[in-house]
Parts: structure tokens; C-alpha cells; sequence
């Protein structure tokens, strides 16, 4: 997120946008592995699981939004 707003760039952009969404799927497998599981600490880990989701899912749908593209190509026109 720094590298877009500091350097306001499409690559950045991209890229934070592909990490983020990766990172969605991620958690989401790793929610499939914890649910398997029969362990005592499986209830802290859905927990902690479930908040980077309610975190990550927000900020990934943030940033896929057009306005940035648009923004960072009209800058750099400029």
C-alpha cells in the first residue's frame, strides 16, 4: 500500500492487488485445514482465521476498485 501511494504506480498497484486476493485464498484453505482438525487450540485459530478474513476481504475489494487504476493513469500522464 505504501508503494502505491508513495511511488503511484499501476505496477504497485497490481501487485498489492494480486497479493492481497492470494492471501484471501490462503486463509480460506487454511480455514479447510483448522476445520479438519480436532485439535483443543482449533477454536483460537477459527478465531484468528475468521479475523484476518473479515480484514483481508475488505481492503482486497478496496483496492480492486477502478477509481485507483484511473487515479495512478491520469498521474501518470501528468
Amino acid at each position: 500500500m505504501v508503494g502505491v501511494a508513495r511511488n503511484r504506480s499501476l505496477r504497485a498497484l497490481v501487485m498489492l492487488r494480486c497479493l492481497l486476493w492470494v492471501t484471501v485464498a490462503k486463509v480460506g484453505l487454511g480455514l479447510i485445514t483448522v476445520l479438519r482438525t480436532s485439535d483443543s487450540a482449533t477454536a483460537e485459530s477459527l478465531r484468528a482465521i475468521l479475523l484476518n478474513e473479515a480484514v483481508l476481504i475488505p481492503l482486497a475489494i478496496y483496492w480492486s476498485r477502478r477509481i485507483h487504476t484511473t487515479y495512478l493513469a491520469a498521474v501518470a500522464k501528468t
